[in-house]
């Protein structure tokens, strides 16, 4: 059921970029998609699904908290769904994640 909404895919490619600048990346722009889905009044009203492919490089478990205060991608699968974002991990390597 559409409701004729319409929906759109974003598609950011960081193949060649340095991983620990990627996952300042991939992290910062998590944030800022939960920020968001935190902030609307109607809860989950625009949903998000979130994938994270060669997730073993950007998802990792470190001590760079300092950056955005939390593990962003900890909080999202704790919290994400009720606010209508949700995540997947895709790696090859899912012991390193």
């Amino acid at each position: 059921m559409n409701n004729n909404r319409r929906s759109q895919i974003i598609n950011v490619n960081l193949e060649g970029i340095d991983d620990n600048l990627a996952k300042v990346i991939v992290k910062i722009l998590s944030k800022m998609l939960f920020d968001f889905a935190r902030s609307r009044v109607d809860r989950a009203s625009i949903p998000f699904h979130l994938f994270i492919e060669e997730a073993h490089r950007y998802v990792v478990k470190d001590n760079d908290v300092f950056l955005i205060g939390s593990n962003i991608v900890e909080r999202i699968t704790q919290e994400g769904r009720k606010y209508g974002v949700i995540l997947d991990l895709i790696s090859q390597r899912p012991v390193e994640i």
